[in-house]
């Protein structure tokens, strides 16, 4: 831009825009960005009568957010959470109590396991309670069936510690110790 002898300013190329500084390729009048709809034409080509009326503009986007919604409810999603659920408490804990070392595998629902001070015992999922963090299985000790639970009590950092409910209630809490 230049200064003429009258002292208004003149674009030096007439593909300037004065007001910014810019091309007008990069800074594009509004006439350029904007053009008034008339009454008899639709909002886009090829556009669906239904979505141009104030029916079809409200019913779209419940639908879509209905759809949104219905993808995290599938039974599909709910096998994924326990799943991760299941792999999150697989691991080796000790017992706060008297040092119990438990190795947890449940990262094969079909092949779970237990070892508890090195005897290896096979156990049965039974539930998986999402919405408490507890998984619920049944175990066979000395001929007999048992149901026991691992609870995950989360701290606000999201790390967590298990808590172990016997058959006959007793609690014990465990201390991560590694990974499998």
């Amino acid at each position: 831009m230049g200064m003429s002898q009258g002292g208004s300013l003149t674009p030096l190329n007439p593909g300037w825009n004065i007001k910014t500084g810019l091309k007008f390729s990069e800074s594009l009048p509004l006439a350029c960005l904007y053009r008034k709809v008339m009454m008899d034409e639709t909002t886009w080509p090829g556009t669906l009568g239904f979505f141009t009326k104030p029916l079809g503009l409200t019913i779209a986007p419940i639908g879509a957010l209905l759809l949104f919604i219905a993808s995290f409810l599938t039974p599909e999603f709910d096998k994924e959470m326990e799943q991760y659920q299941l792999e999150d408490i697989s691991g080796v804990w000790v017992s706060e109590y008297d040092n119990t070392m438990v190795c947890v595998d449940f990262r094969d629902r079909d092949r779970s396991q237990l070892t508890i001070n090195g005897e290896r015992v096979p156990v049965t999922i039974t539930e998986v309670d999402l919405d408490n963090a507890i998984v619920s299985f049944r175990l066979m000790l000395n001929g007999q069936s048992y149901i026991w639970s691992l609870r995950q009590i989360f701290y606000d950092n999201n790390e967590f510690t298990l808590q172990m409910t016997l058959h006959d209630g007793t609690r014990e809490p465990f201390d991560f110790v590694r990974n499998l």
